[in-house]
């Protein structure tokens, strides 16, 4: 007796694929590159080199991997390297002499993101540049140096390789005059009354700076010492009386016009 067998084969289990999706995006979500996908049997390995975009980096130069046994979806962000705008908090600005005030810059990128960790050049005619590197917010702040004389400068930044232009205008000072009334003798041959020039920024004497004296149709001049006084010498003023004398700061190109009246009497 005899058995015939029939062995029908078993087809193979088919091979399962899956997609590979990666998106191209900056750091606002915009899209960067077109989405790459590709179908793939589970298993296999796969790496897709990011695509190049002028003066942006990928988070990942590469996405590498096997394939799972699900679809593998990946982003991939451009983070932009190269400075876009320099942007001045105010149009233009103002400071007075020998007084500070600050300029503002902060910078972005291409999609107007804020750029961290920027090195920012400022220059104003007759002050060397000076340089700084933008905070968390993308901004710097530079003071625009009190020794710098009124009249109005442009100011340069530069960022990159890029610049932005703005205007600093530098007002004259306000300055205190400290003159009082005096008596005299009426046979002093040459009286001398002093008075005193003073800074409200730090409440010292003003040194070199003329003022002038007028009394009795005659005017005199004296410049201040070191300390910021200034003595007038005052000749043929020999008759009694009380004499209104005025003491005056005036076209001068650092501090605005001062006058002060005084009481002088000869007694």
């Amino acid at each position: 007796m005899s058995v015939k067998v029939t062995y029908t084969p078993t087809a193979p289990a088919p091979i399962k694929k899956y997609t590979l999706t990666i998106s191209y995006v900056f750091e606002d979500g915009k899209t960067a590159s077109n989405t790459y996908t590709e179908q793939l049997e589970e298993g296999t390995p796969y790496s897709v080199i990011s695509p190049t975009i002028a003066n942006f980096l990928p988070d990942l130069p590469a996405v590498s991997g096997t394939m799972e046994t699900s679809d593998v979806n990946v982003k991939v962000t451009y983070k932009a390297t190269q400075a876009a705008a320099i942007e001045f908090s105010e149009g233009s600005y103002t400071a007075v002499y020998e007084q500070s005030a600050n300029i503002s810059v902060v910078i972005k990128d291409q999609t107007g993101h804020v750029m961290p960790g920027k090195e920012v050049v400022c220059k104003i005619a007759g002050v060397l540049p000076q340089g700084q590197t933008t905070d968390a917010n993308g901004q710097v702040t530079f003071s625009t140096f009190s020794l710098l004389e009124p009249g109005s400068y442009i100011v340069k930044m530069e960022c990159d390789g890029i610049y932005a232009e703005t205007y600093l205008h530098v007002l004259k000072a306000t300055v205190w005059l400290d003159a009082r009334g005096k008596n005299f003798k009426q046979y002093t041959q040459t009286k001398r009354y002093t008075v005193k020039l003073i800074s409200i920024v730090d409440e010292k004497g003003i040194k070199g700076e003329r003022l002038y004296l007028k009394i009795n149709g005659k005017t005199y001049k004296a410049t201040t010492d070191a300390k910021g006084k200034a003595t007038f010498k005052i000749s043929k003023l020999m008759k009694k009386g009380k004499f209104t004398a005025t003491v005056s700061l005036t076209d001068n190109p650092f501090y605005n016009d001062i006058i002060k009246n005084v009481k002088i009497r000869i007694v």
